[in-house]
């Protein structure tokens, strides 16, 4: 914006950082404006205003300086799959980046760093004339997996803080945990004898090396009932008590062959897998008081004497 008043023509000479002057704009006189779009940060503008009302240049009227600066860009970087996890993700989740108040048409990268020793560098795309960059429903692929540590940049500048993010893979199986489960006779002078129940029933996690919480869902048989644990599985807690125990039968009659199932879902950021981590195809058989065995035809047996 200039004004000028006296001169019937002025004319606004601009050079960069020291370089030539090029002609900016020719007005009348009285107030003026023109949108200088083209200015960027990092670079110095020396704007020169001149009498030009004789078609030639005359007199320098006034100069200014202008140095651009950048302001920090706004950056979101969330899970838009399970939002509750922030930025840590499941594979096949996808993610939804934005950014908002950057320099136009600049770069927007980050760069990775995994404890499992990969760097990667990697370019999101480029801010629109408006500076803003909005990306959505980008897969996470599972050669995503591990924790990671990076740092936005937006035209080269870091932005926002680092961010910590973890990308998991659902777990598929399990196996007995450490310890045989405990059972107890069904209750002396109790009107059902035979039978007994159990409890203490642990599993372990396959490949379980990471720390997003987990939940754990228990549908038994078909009745498509939940009972739902709160698990600990990652770090070094990589096991889950079965949420119905105890559980088990006690009848006035002898038991042969008495079947039930349970099947595991794990729920990672309020959603439930939908293929079981573990079905349990449990048999009991009691055909004496107080005793009998109860089997998951896997990998599990327990006795009563």
């Amino acid at each position: 914006t200039w004004s000028s008043s006296g001169p019937t023509g002025v004319q606004v000479w601009v050079s960069v950082s020291g370089g030539s002057e090029v002609l900016f704009s020719q007005t009348g006189p009285g107030d003026n404006s023109v949108v200088a779009s083209w200015i960027q940060a990092t670079y110095s503008y020396m704007f020169r205003l001149y009498d030009y009302s004789n078609g030639t240049r005359g007199a320098q009227l006034s100069s200014s300086t202008v140095t651009a600066v950048n302001t920090p860009a706004n950056l979101s970087f969330t899970n838009q799959t399970r939002p509750i996890l922030g930025t840590n993700f499941v594979v096949g989740d996808y993610w939804a980046f934005s950014v908002s108040g950057g320099p136009p048409s600049v770069a927007v990268q980050i760069a990775w760093t995994c404890t499992c020793g990969t760097q990667v560098n990697y370019t999101a795309g480029y801010t629109q004339p408006d500076g803003s960059l909005n990306l959505s429903q980008q897969p996470t692929g599972s050669g995503s997996l591990g924790r990671w540590s990076g740092q936005w940049y937006v035209g080269g500048a870091a932005t926002g803080p680092q961010v910590q993010t973890e990308v998991i893979a659902i777990p598929t199986s399990t196996y007995p945990g450490s310890g045989m489960p405990s059972g107890f006779a069904c209750p002396q002078n109790y009107p059902q004898p035979y039978g007994f129940g159990v409890q203490g029933i642990n599993y372990g996690v396959t490949g379980a090396d990471f720390t997003i919480p987990m939940t754990i869902a228990v549908i038994n048989g078909g009745d498509q009932s939940y009972t739902y644990g709160d698990v600990a599985i990652g770090g070094l807690l990589n096991s889950f008590s079965d949420p119905r125990t105890p559980f088990g039968i006690c009848a006035n009659f002898p038991l042969y062959s008495s079947p039930f199932t349970e099947s595991f879902y794990v729920g990672v950021g309020g959603i439930y897998n939908n293929t079981a981590i573990r079905t349990n195809y449990w048999v009991q058989t009691s055909t004496s008081d107080h005793a009998g065995t109860l089997t998951n035809n896997s990998d599990i047996t327990i006795d009563v004497p």
